[in-house]
């Protein structure tokens, strides 16, 4: 995973779930409790050397299981395209 953010050099990460929120939080040596408490909001960080911006959100297969969820997620999407389309990037 690290060589290929190295090779992408994203401007924006997306992270789905728990896991890659938590990681992604790791590499920038910044603490990460839930993805309940993180999601939909915008986390100016450095990782790799990068100035990257991470946006954690649930991940889809939680829309399976909650209608709650489904509602977050999409809610969440709306706020990331309209954050990139302010920054110029979507």
């Amino acid at each position: 995973m690290d060589r290929q953010i190295e090779v992408i050099k994203p401007k924006v990460i997306v992270t789905l779930g728990n896991y890659s929120s938590a990681y992604i939080f790791s590499k920038a040596e910044l603490p990460f409790q839930s993805i309940t408490q993180t999601h939909g909001k915008f986390h100016d960080i450095t990782i790799l050397g990068m100035e990257v911006i991470v946006f954690p959100t649930f991940h889809p297969a939680a829309a399976l299981y909650s209608a709650r969820y489904r509602e977050q997620i999409t809610n969440d999407f709306k706020l990331l395209r309209q954050k990139l389309a302010e920054k110029g990037i979507a």
